[in-house]
């Protein structure tokens, strides 16, 4: 399992699972933390969640948030 995070202008966007090319397989949750507001706030709690599973060729996408 491998971790990724990257910043963007609405929040940071974290990534966790396993793409294997070789077995054509993919296991990946995203989730995306919003800044908070006001001073001192750093993010807030995973607020939108997309989930992918399955093979490449055909991932199945599950969408939630989280509140």
């Amino acid at each position: 399992t491998d971790v990724a995070e990257t910043r963007s202008s609405d929040g940071v966007w974290t990534a966790v699972g396993v793409v294997n090319l070789l077995s054509d397989r993919i296991d990946l949750r995203l989730s995306q933390v919003a800044p908070k507001s006001g001073p001192g706030a750093v993010f807030a709690a995973p607020q939108r969640v997309l989930e992918l599973n399955g093979p490449l060729s055909a991932p199945r996408f599950r969408a939630g948030s989280v509140p």
